[in-house]
């Protein structure tokens, strides 16, 4: 809510100037993510100079992605712009310190520490769900440092610092399980349904990072069909059946293939909450902004390993002239994104108009500078 301040000291706001600065949020998070995959990339053990160009690859796909757009323009979704900034910047000090301990450099523990406060701590206060960095480290420990050696201090550390708040977590969500099953009455569908429907959104979520589509993403989705059984609709068994065999893939070879159980972890862990059973709307754009990071990091990852290794030269040139049409065709996407936002009228055909006619004129206010124009 601070961060609003920086445009909006008057009401109603100057939307533009809060759109601006969701962009400048949008090209801060690039930054945070390159510092943090350039020191990911070189712990895995890929030399400079070729770590710097994954880096600056991933945060190019990252940032021009336009299933990110929704996020940056979507001007209250700051808030997932803030937790994504302090989850970064506390991963980063994660990986720096958790890389510094095997050389007993006191700077090790100091970062680890860092990365839990202030950054971790700024992450929930931007916005809940940022409590799931927590998880995050538990899957770089049982990926990319589970064969690295560990001291007192850092059992200290993950024990105090990441198993006990997930404990405390885990309790309290145990604890509110029937407030969250009372909270389902005003919607039109039940916990059961909402699950089955969140295999199906989880599903077009993952179609989405790899073949990135414009096809709905206005501004609501009131519309998502809901599952009400297995076969209802016929996609649902489908989408539950593809998510299981790739978490099973996943974890059968977590030891040989850690960069491949972090990608799948990282996104699954970051959906925990929002696609699950709590009582939300069943599909957000804006809930992919942090956990696309992890398979977009496994893609770079058997890109460069694809590109090194000994396949033939027709086979590289191809890999590069896709990888370069993504590069392409993403800022064209990205560009009639923005161009859908700006237009009240098309944004708000994305929806069910009916339900909002009596807030039409807040909602353009806020999310249209066309409008206030």
């Amino acid at each position: 809510m601070l961060s609003f301040l920086i445009d909006g000291r008057d009401w109603p706001p100057n939307v533009a100037a809060l759109k601006y600065t969701n962009i400048l949020l949008h090209t801060l998070n690039g930054v945070v993510l390159c510092w943090f995959t350039l020191t990911l990339f070189q712990i895995l053990g890929i030399e400079s100079k070729r770590s710097s160009q994954l880096a600056v690859l991933l945060t190019a796909l990252w940032l021009l992605h336009p299933l990110n757009s929704t996020t940056t323009l979507y001007v209250i979704q700051r808030m997932t712009q803030l937790m994504t900034l302090f989850s970064l910047a506390a991963l980063l000090c994660y990986l720096k310190g958790r890389s510094l301990i095997p050389q007993k450099n006191p700077w090790g523990f100091f970062l680890l520490c860092a990365a839990l406060f202030p950054f971790a701590l700024l992450g929930v206060l931007s916005k809940e769900n940022g409590a799931l960095l927590l998880l995050l480290i538990v899957v770089f420990e049982l990926s990319v440092f589970r064969q690295e050696p560990v001291n007192r201090l850092v059992k200290i550390w993950f024990r105090v610092g990441v198993l006990l708040p997930l404990s405390v977590i885990a309790l309290y969500l145990l604890v509110s399980f029937p407030s969250s099953l009372a909270n389902f009455e005003p919607r039109e569908f039940n916990m059961l349904e909402r699950l089955l429907s969140e295999a199906r959104v989880l599903t077009i979520y993952i179609q989405k990072i790899f073949v990135p589509t414009l096809s709905g993403s206005g501004l609501f989705h009131d519309d998502f069909q809901v599952s009400t059984s297995l076969f209802s609709p016929i996609s649902t068994v489908g989408s539950l059946l593809f998510l299981v065999a790739i978490v099973c893939v996943a974890i059968v070879n977590r030891k040989n293939q850690p960069i491949l159980f972090l990608g799948v972890a990282w996104f699954f862990a970051l959906h925990v909450l929002e696609s699950t059973y709590l009582p939300l709307d069943l599909y957000f754009e804006h809930r992919n902004y942090l956990p696309m990071i992890g398979p977009l990091i496994t893609v770079v990852w058997y890109l460069n390993a694809a590109l090194q290794g000994a396949i033939p030269a027709y086979a590289k040139t191809f890999t590069k002239i896709v990888t370069g049409m993504f590069l392409l065709v993403m800022p064209l996407q990205c560009w009639q994104q923005a161009q859908l936002w700006s237009n009240e009228g098309s944004l708000l055909a994305g929806g069910d108009r009916a339900r909002f006619d009596q807030g039409t004129d807040y909602l353009c206010r806020l999310y249209c500078p066309a409008r206030i124009a």
